[in-house]
């Protein structure tokens, strides 16, 4: 099951592409968003909420994680992409590389072995 059909959705949301102007912690895997690297940036105010919420994501999170969570499920909810994803990993009906690929750089913070930042995902 998709964590986003659970979701309460926004009462006003805005998302755009940034570059860093200074170094940001990404909402999702945690990984320090370098000066200078393109970035999602997102607020808004949830449904039964007062306060709001700004979410920056690298382009690692964005491209990988976020598209295929679009692509299966219609949406994500922020903050909750690796646990929807390791989920998915246990339905049988769902075989998919990308998958498995979003996971282990999530758990990587996007880094390889050597310590350099992976590519972002197509």
């Amino acid at each position: 099951m998709c964590m986003v059909d659970s979701g309460e959705g926004w009462k006003v949301f805005r998302s755009e592409s940034r570059t860093a102007r200074k170094p940001y912690r990404c909402y999702e895997c945690g990984r320090e968003i370098a000066t200078g690297e393109s970035y999602e940036y997102a607020c808004g105010v949830l449904y039964g909420e007062d306060r709001w919420e700004v979410m920056r994501t690298c382009a690692h999170c964005a491209a990988g994680p976020y598209a295929w969570l679009q692509r299966v499920c219609d949406g994500w909810l922020y903050g909750g992409a690796y646990e929807d994803l390791y989920e998915h990993r246990f339905e049988p009906d769902v075989r998919d590389f990308a998958l498995y690929r979003n996971i282990v750089g999530m758990r990587r913070r996007w880094r390889k072995r050597d310590g350099t930042l992976m590519e972002i995902p197509a």
